[in-house]
């Protein structure tokens, strides 16, 4: 149970701080400008900041919805 509460702790610590960094405030492109469904442009290296900061987010993503169903399965080996 403890693996799982610090787990769940670094989770919610992480959403927290990806939640409170708002691009804009540290005058990186504004969300206008900026969309994932465009194309970056790249004409500052504050734009290469904002997107490595949304691959970032990407790829965490990525590795946790992946982690789902083997986290089902050793629930699954212990339980049964």
């Amino acid at each position: 149970m403890r693996h799982a509460v610090v787990i769940m702790s670094v989770g919610w610590a992480f959403a927290a701080i990806m939640a409170m960094m708002p691009l804009p405030m540290f005058q990186f492109s504004s969300y206008h400008q900026t969309s994932l469904c465009l194309p970056f442009r790249f004409e500052t290296n504050k734009d290469k900041g904002t997107y490595t900061y949304f691959e970032t987010l990407t790829r965490s993503g990525k590795v946790v919805e992946e982690s789902i169903p083997y986290h089902y399965f050793i629930i699954y080996v212990f339980i049964a």
